[in-house]
Order: structure tokens, then sequence, then C-alpha cells
């Protein structure tokens, strides 16, 4: 499974994992089960570890997972998503959940995403 969604210690984030090629119907699991960690335990912030994922196959996919993601959290839950690539190479999926509600930034190390999730 590309996509392994877990609580931190602090109990304060909600962790993704993502690696390797990623599906759109294996994004709307994933999304599917953060928004039952928010609503089980109230987490309002995620962490999303995408450093060792491959892009999405498609152009199509790309804006069919990013509108997925705002229609679901409908900006219930602020996703700070950590790439190894420059985070502006991302900015068709980020625009697109915007448009759709969701919070979603970029970032290129661990410190940016948690400083932004503050």
């Amino acid at each position: 499974m590309p996509e392994e969604v877990s609580i931190s210690e602090s109990r304060k984030y909600i962790t993704i994992r993502s690696f390797g090629k990623l599906s759109v119907d294996e994004l709307k699991k994933a999304i599917r089960e953060v928004m039952l960690v928010h609503q089980e335990y109230g987490i309002a912030k995620a962490i999303v570890d995408s450093s060792q994922q491959d892009i999405f196959p498609t152009f199509i996919d790309a804006l069919e997972g990013a509108k997925y993601l705002g229609e679901k959290t409908k900006g219930k839950i602020k996703f700070a998503i950590i790439v190894r690539n420059n985070p502006s190479d991302h900015g068709l999926f980020r625009e697109a959940a915007l448009l759709h509600q969701a919070q979603i930034s970029y970032f290129d190390n661990y410190e940016s995403a948690m400083k932004w999730l503050e």
C-alpha cells in the first residue's frame, strides 16, 4: 500500500507516509482514513512525507485527486506535504486542491512543514 496513515506520538498530527506510485484510488482511500482519524480524535493537522513517492501518473489523476481531497476535507484539515524535489513542481495539484477548499502546502524539509502547521 503506497500510503500509510497513523497518528503522531504527540497525538497532535495525522501522519501520512507515501511511497511508490500512487493511484487515485489509493489516494482516495488514504483521504478517507485521514477523515476517520479527524472525526474520531479531532486532529486537524496532517504531515505528509511523500519524499519517496513517484509523481501521479497522469494530469487527469492529479486533478481528480486534488478535487477529491478538497471536497472530502472541506478545509477542516491542514496538510503539509514534504517532497523530495522542488515544491513548486506540485503547483497543479496544490492549486486544484485549493480551488476545492483544501488547506495544503508543499515543502522540501520537515522543519518548514511543521512551522507552517503551527
